[in-house]
């Protein structure tokens, strides 16, 4: 997967939530969940439903590890895919790219997240 993967198509974007576990993720009252990897700072955050969340990232090629998420812990009436969400981002081992789509997989190759582009930062932005 990403045999030399060019990691800029993944970092400084941000990526909405479109499927997780295989279900079509739709948008609540408070929004479908979102998240970015910054480059500068070696950054994961995003909003996975209902909370914020933050950590940090390892990537090597086409190998991705989220590190030390943690949430806010705000409540929500709504049911939101915040905890099936997060749990698949911590068994995150490996990314793809495919034009507008990024596919997040766990270590047996199993499909755990779909991602869409909603934003791309500009070259030389801070």
């Amino acid at each position: 997967m990403n045999a030399g993967a060019d990691t800029s198509e993944l970092e400084n974007v941000e990526w909405k939530l479109v499927e997780l576990d295989g279900a079509a993720i739709p948008a609540t009252s408070r929004g479908v969940p979102t998240f970015k990897l910054s480059s500068k700072e070696n950054r994961a955050h995003g909003f996975a439903g209902c909370n914020r969340f933050v950590g940090g990232y390892e990537l090597d090629g086409a190998t991705l590890r989220f590190t030390g998420l943690a949430s806010t812990r705000m409540a929500c009436l709504e049911p939101t895919p915040e905890a099936a969400l997060l749990k698949a981002l911590e068994d995150t081992a490996s990314w793809k790219v495919e034009g507008q789509t990024l596919e997040l997989s766990d270590a047996s190759r199993s499909l755990r997240t779909r991602w869409t582009v909603t934003m791309i930062e500009s070259a030389g932005e801070p």
